[in-house]
């Protein structure tokens, strides 16, 4: 659904031109479905909701990406400032969330959900439009996969991107199992997302003055620097120092690509190029390689990073690349404006 669905909402919103009805109609479809959970039950009606649910809800982040996007290119205020809410918004709702479900038990999941789409109805509801010329002509996932520069970026983006799955999914257990305590665990992810909120909020003038093959290559390099030192399990000093570069390991690499969408994307085809960013890096190729970081914790655990480093120096070439192609799709994006 990370895939099919953004890339279904993304060719209606380029094919209208509008995108704000498209927002709408997403947020309040998936309030719908996500009402069906309260009455659902069996599996067999779990999982057509859940598939239902996550049909209506996967686009609505990438949508709402590129209407930030389209709105700081038209009025030319900096993206970060707004993308870095997104974050304070996860740390909020993750204590906010953790506090509810600790003093109401599971069941306020569910209930926490539905008030939260709520509040992304009335949100889509108080976006401003962001219209571009509707899409003169057809432009399926295949034509924007047959641009090299497109596939370029989309390759060196989704490395870096992905090379998180093992922090994602196993570092916790590796922390735990290294003896540190589950308050200092949430303490480093939180860390971890307070940086990224630094780099949002003070980085979007040095991004734009790099370029997104630079940004990328120095999320890759931290990212080198990062696994390698999760791998040989340092100590917790060590591990609030690596926390840190969060701040470059997602957050250079998410700013490096939302310029790159903005610079070579001309305005009419960018929802359709925002989901397939999006399916890809964090869909089909986080999902491939989280698998892979599972089975590799499960034989060698910690060792599992070495893998992630791996990514992340395929990432640093493919930014290389990047930076040769780069001027020619920015003339190019010119000119098409």
């Amino acid at each position: 659904m990370r895939i099919a669905a953004p890339a279904l909402a993304a060719h209606v919103a380029d094919r209208r031109g509008r995108r704000r009805g498209v927002l709408i109609l997403l947020a309040g479809t998936s309030l719908a479905a996500h009402l069906l959970f309260l009455i659902a039950e069996g599996f067999a009606a779990l999982l057509a909701v859940s598939i239902l649910a996550a049909i209506v809800f996967t686009p609505i982040i990438p949508m709402g990406e590129n209407m930030t996007l389209l709105a700081s290119r038209a009025r030319r205020f900096d993206y970060g400032r707004v993308r870095l809410w997104g974050s304070i918004a996860f740390i909020a709702g993750a204590i906010l969330g953790g506090r509810a479900v600790g003093d109401a038990g599971a069941d306020a999941i569910l209930w926490l959900v539905l008030g939260t789409l709520a509040l992304t109805v009335l949100a889509a509801l108080a976006m401003p439009e962001t219209g571009s010329p509707p899409a003169r002509r057809h432009v399926p996932l295949a034509a924007l996969l047959s641009d090299p520069p497109m596939i370029v970026f989309l390759v060196t983006a989704s490395l870096i991107q992905a090379s998180h799955a093992a922090a994602y999914g196993f570092a916790t257990l590796a922390w735990r199992e290294s003896g540190i305590d589950d308050d200092v665990i949430g303490l480093l992810w939180a860390e971890g997302v307070l940086a990224e909120i630094v780099l949002f909020a003070l980085g979007g003038g040095l991004a734009a003055r790099l370029g997104p093959a630079r940004m990328l290559a120095i999320a890759a390099a931290a990212g080198i620097v990062r696994w390698v030192g999760l791998a040989v399990e340092p100590g917790l000093g060590w591990l609030v120092a690596l926390q840190a570069l969060h701040a470059l390991t997602f957050g250079a690499a998410h700013l490096g690509a939302m310029l790159y969408l903005v610079r070579a994307i001309p305005p009419e085809h960018s929802a359709s190029a925002q989901a397939l960013y999006s399916g890809a890096s964090m869909g089909l190729v986080m999902g491939g390689a989280t698998i892979l970081a599972g089975a590799l914790y499960d034989d060698v655990g910690a060792g599992a990073f070495y893998a992630m480093a791996a990514m992340s120096a395929g990432g640093l070439a493919g930014a290389a690349l990047l930076a040769r192609v780069m001027p020619s799709v920015a003339r190019s994006a010119g000119s098409r404006a």
